[in-house]
């Protein structure tokens, strides 16, 4: 499975709303391209600044569950059932 993370630094734009305009037209790209995306919003404890940030998976793709063989569905028995009927018992058998 692929995996994504990028980050928009508030530092790197005008503002705090424009990084996050970036990064919301960059999930938009993304999940248009059929990656999962999630986003975060993260801030550096030194400077106060937002940090931005979207994680993408790739989901595998859907024919890789259609080569996979199906199972058979079971009969209501768990039993096996014999092809032949059993051979009727002996009178001497009953007996006991």
């Amino acid at each position: 499975m692929d995996f994504l993370c990028e980050v928009f630094l508030e530092q790197d734009w005008d503002d705090a709303q424009q990084a996050q305009q970036k990064r919301d037209l960059r999930v938009a790209e993304l999940e248009h391209q059929g990656w999962q995306c999630t986003v975060g919003l993260f801030y550096n404890v030194l400077t106060g600044s937002r940090i931005y940030l979207v994680e993408a998976t790739l989901p595998p793709p859907l024919s890789s569950e259609l080569t996979q063989p199906q199972s058979k569905p079971r009969s209501h028995s768990l039993r096996p059932q014999r092809a032949t009927p059993t051979k009727p018992r002996s009178a001497s058998y009953e007996n006991r």
